[in-house]
């Protein structure tokens, strides 16, 4: 059964990447990798942007409702209790959340108290909001091997990178684009995170049906892009992630397993495909169910509820963002399913052929909102330990448009 299951996605991988060819032939995507004779790392544009100036995608995403896994962070302050009691007065009173008001008279007592659960004390900066930094965007020719063109010594790739201005060793990102995506594509994600204190890195591909390049060579080059993190910014070296979308997803757990710098990984429909008609090889092995017990880092994954569906599914669904999910037991793992999302409502500025290929959503706007914000809340968690973020992730103020799951090791 798994072996055809295994082949069933190899042929919806093969129908995925035939459809998508046509629009890499025309030059679609508007991405591009590029093979230089120079080692120099080369600076090719500088944007700055005030935080005022981030596009904010809906506000409005998060639930009232509480659910059933909640923050355990210990909440220590003032709050107010109601006390009992005889005679005149008001009373002061300690408690957990209801102090018993010591004092004469009934009244409402003030008191201290202790407990476990969400505080109801929001964050100075919420997830969903835009961050307090304003954000420097610059881009770079990273040189990420050696040229396999006479006439070029290096292969680069084209790198989107954002800063947050004024945040001293800022923690750091690698998001990676999915198949015949690229930098452009992702920009609200650069530019959010980066508004949140976060170094975001995102590079361009621009490989295609016929060139495409191999998942083991991608994982690696994650590596790279790290490295170059660490020496041409100031990121903490202790706290860097990686993620992705679709293929890039993939590309990021694979990494994940096995570069000790990643601290956790976020990914947006991920999906365990093949390169091109191929299928799975050695080059571009299947990670779950076969490598995910190796995953121990925390890990989030927001599904697309249409990402199966169409003629031409972009994510199978024995190959998706769940089978990622019940596949990592041995980490901390949390899966957002959003029913109405189509696979590329989590990229903007698509040309009009890759726009084709996938089931469409209902609403890309709020995908990419969730993407956003949960993606904030997630790592401030897990990477900087900012527990105020909590109810973002899996507790009361989760993502309202979500179906949530949680997985504990």
């Amino acid at each position: 059964m798994e072996n055809l299951m295994k082949t069933s996605s190899i042929m919806k991988s093969f129908c995925l990447f035939f459809g998508l060819c046509t629009s890499a032939l025309m030059g679609a995507t508007g991405c591009s990798s590029a093979e230089s004779d120079t080692g120099d790392v080369t600076l090719t544009t500088v944007d700055t942007l005030q935080s005022a100036d981030v596009e904010q995608g809906d506000e409005d995403v998060n639930s009232s409702e509480s659910n059933d896994v909640a923050s355990q962070a210990d909440i220590s302050g003032e709050g107010e209790g109601e006390g009992e009691g005889e005679g005149e007065g008001e009373g002061e009173g300690e408690g957990e959340g209801e102090g018993e008001g010591e004092g004469e008279g009934e009244g409402e007592g003030e008191g201290e108290g202790e407990g476990e659960g969400e505080s109801g004390v929001d964050p100075e900066n919420l997830p969903g909001d835009v961050g307090p930094y304003s954000v420097k965007k610059e881009s770079f020719a990273i040189v990420v091997g050696e040229s396999s063109l006479p006439f070029s010594s290096e292969k680069t790739n084209d790198t989107d990178v954002y800063t947050p201005e004024g945040v001293e060793n800022p923690p750091g990102l690698v998001f990676l684009p999915g198949f015949q995506l690229g930098a452009n594509n992702f920009k609200y994600i650069g530019e959010h995170l980066a508004s949140h204190g976060f170094v975001v890195l995102i590079p361009s591909f621009g490989d295609n049906l016929f060139n495409a390049e191999n998942h083991v060579d991608l994982a690696d080059r994650v590596s790279i892009f790290l490295d170059w993190l660490e020496d041409n910014t100031s990121v903490d070296a202790e706290r860097l992630v990686a993620g992705g979308h679709s293929r890039g997803g993939k590309v990021a757990i694979l990494a994940a397993l096995n570069e000790a710098r990643i601290k956790a990984t976020f990914n947006l429909d991920p999906v365990d495909t093949g390169a091109g008609p191929l299928g799975v090889n050695p080059e571009n092995p299947s990670v779950t169910p076969e490598m995910m017990d190796k995953l121990v880092v925390p890990a989030g994954f927001v599904g697309a509820g249409k990402g199966a569906e169409g003629f031409q599914p972009c994510a199978p669904e024995a190959d998706n963002y769940h089978e990622y999910f019940v596949e990592a037991k041995k980490a901390y793992a949390v899966e957002y399913l959003l029913k109405d999302a189509g696979h590329n409502d989590f990229a903007e500025s698509l040309s009009p052929l890759i726009d084709f290929v996938c089931e469409k959503g209902g609403n890309p706007d709020e995908t990419k909102a969730v993407a956003k914000s949960t993606m904030v809340a997630f790592y401030q968690v897990f990477l900087n330990g900012d527990n105020s973020y909590r109810p973002w992730v899996d507790g009361s103020k989760a993502p309202a448009a979500a179906e949530l799951t949680v997985s504990q090791p």
